[in-house]
């Protein structure tokens, strides 16, 4: 699944954007993640800075959020399904506006 790829690798990603090794679509996809995670709510927000980009524990993320664990999981499962349906339906978007483009 892409986008749990990006999240697990975000700061290695990061780091190969700032260092100017990345493609255009690396650079595409991290700007899509990080544009999608200002529209998430507020806990859900939270919960993935705090597992993925702080690389806290889940147990630690947890209870820093007043959350079962199992809660947490379930949340980031959502998270990353939702915003994986939202970039599949961009890249498809995309690829039709292409795909029209070469019929031209």
């Amino acid at each position: 699944m892409l986008i749990e790829e990006l999240f697990k690798n975000y700061h290695q990603n990061i780091l190969i954007i700032e260092t100017g090794a990345a493609d255009s679509n690396l650079v595409k996809q991290m700007e899509f993640l990080n544009k999608s995670m200002e529209l998430l709510s507020n806990f859900d927000n939270a919960a993935v800075k705090l597992v993925f980009i702080e690389r806290q524990s889940k147990k630690d993320a947890a209870r820093y959020l007043h959350v079962t664990r199992m809660t947490l999981d379930r949340r980031l499962k959502k998270v990353i399904i939702q915003i994986s349906e939202v970039y599949e339906r961009v890249i498809n978007k995309c690829n039709k506006s292409v795909s029209k483009e070469d019929t031209k």
